[in-house]
Parts: C-alpha cells; structure tokens; sequence
C-alpha cells in the first residue's frame, strides 16, 4: 500500500537525483524557491518511492521534480501521489496546477486531465512541453 505525506526538501532530493538526473551531483539537483516549496513522497512501507513539489504563487501552482522510482513505475504510484497534490491544492483554493513535463511523460499528464499549452522546447538537453490542470474556475 502506498502511502503519501509532505517530506522535506532533502529527503526529496535523493531520489529526485536517482531518477531525475543520475549523473549529476546532488546539489545540481536543487532549484530555487525549495525552501519554500510544499514537498511530497509517496511511501511504500517506510521506502520512498516517489517524491515531488509543488511551488506555489497566489492562485497557481508550479509542480517540479515530479519523479517516481523506475521499479514502482506503472503501479499506479504516481497517479497517487499527483491526486494528493492536487487534492491539497484544491483544499487551499489554488485554481491552475502547471509543470514543464518531460515528452516523455506527456501522455501521462494527459491521461489525468491536463492539458498542453505550449510546443516542446530543451532544457539542460531534454525536450519539454508546457502542460496545465484546472483545478478551480
């Protein structure tokens, strides 16, 4: 059974690196506004799984470093641990959650209800879109 609870920013950030950018440093893993940030995992037992943080701005919200082990990938983890945040969004009157997404993960932001809003563009050498979820009118 997975579990998900707000964790602080350096118990994200192992395996924000691991799955992220594994041949970075871990501070290369850092971004600013972390310390402010309302960071989450989702627990298997006591082992996290997946990590991610939400950046909030009056009535939007930035989700960064949304990363999921490899080996609970496709287990419904991520799913899980994207409906918390946006449940506590929803709890707090935040109306758009958005995140640059990697292409790669693109149709599963689409699969739970976001929507594309910009073309892909690199960055640090992977192509991303812009993506958005309506949370509030």
């Amino acid at each position: 059974m997975v579990t998900v609870a707000r964790i602080d920013i350096n118990e994200a950030l192992p395996l924000r690196q691991a799955v992220l950018w594994p041949h970075s440093p871990i501070n290369a893993c850092r971004v600013d506004g972390d310390e402010h940030a309302h960071h989450y995992g989702a627990y298997c037992e006591q082992q996290l799984i997946g990590v991610g943080s939400l950046f909030i701005n009056q009535r939007h919200a930035r989700l960064r470093k949304f990363a999921v082990d490899p080996q609970y990938q496709h287990q419904g983890v991520g799913t899980n641990l994207l409906t918390t945040m946006i449940n506590r969004l929803h709890e707090q009157h935040i109306n758009i959650l958005w995140c640059d997404a990697r292409v790669s993960a693109i149709d599963f932001y689409r699969r739970r209800g976001f929507t594309q809003t910009s073309d892909t563009f690199l960055k640090r050498g992977v192509r991303y879109c812009k993506m958005s979820y309506q949370i509030h009118e």
